[in-house]
């Protein structure tokens, strides 16, 4: 009887310690699955074997911190290269001899047409508020103003309803389609309906998204 017991511990011990247990160099990398994990280097002590599925896919996803880093995985985000952050936009003019800089700028693109505005309604001193149409090729070039394809106009303090670019153009320095964003300059006459005109020279737009 006794060497039965003694043969069923031997066989128990042996178990235990084909599946890891007492393994000195038991850790969440090596390889195995052991000391109570459900998985192999996951679940139990180690991180949970759902998470992990998404440890080694190559995109960040999940709670990681960076890609296949942080969070969840075992991996530490120490090589990740940093996150540039999105340019600001800029939309500046000079209006009738004074300088002019939108507070806010706003954009979209519907039917291969571009539409960006710069908004300057801050209520102090002269505000304008001006709008650029595009609805030629989406590439470097100069664009001239002829109310039907390319537009422009201003809305703002002395102006009666709007005042539409007679003559001028708009050049697209950089047109990058990759990331949406465009460059350039532009300058224009326009008149509003009860006759009154207004000048804009040294147009600028930078990193306007569209």
């Amino acid at each position: 009887m006794k060497l039965n017991l003694l043969i069923l511990t031997l066989l128990i011990g042996g178990l235990f310690v084909m599946n890891g247990c007492g393994d000195d160099n038991f850790s969440c990398e090596d390889g195995k699955q052991n000391q109570g994990e459900t998985g192999i280097d996951c679940g139990g002590p180690c991180p949970n074997c759902e998470y992990m599925r998404t440890c080694s896919d190559g995109i960040q996803n999940g709670e990681e911190l960076g890609v296949d880093c942080g969070g969840p995985c075992p991996a530490a985000c120490t090589d990740q290269p940093p996150v540039e952050p999105e340019p600001d936009p800029i939309f500046t003019a000079t209006v009738n001899g004074t300088n002019w800089s939108a507070l806010q700028v706003s954009s979209g693109v519907v039917n291969q047409t571009i539409t960006f505005a710069g908004l300057d309604s801050d209520g102090q001193g002269e505000d304008f508020n001006i709008s650029i149409t595009y609805g030629e090729e989406f590439t470097p070039r100069t664009g001239n103003f002829d109310m039907i394809t390319n537009t422009a106009f201003i809305t703002g303090t002395g102006i009666t309803n709007e005042c539409i670019a007679q003559t001028g153009s708009v050049t697209f320095t950089t047109f990058d389609t990759t990331n949406n964003l465009v460059s350039g300059t532009f300058e224009f006459t326009c008149q509003d309906t009860d006759g009154n005109e207004t000048t804009v020279t040294n147009g600028s737009f930078q990193n306007i998204p569209f």
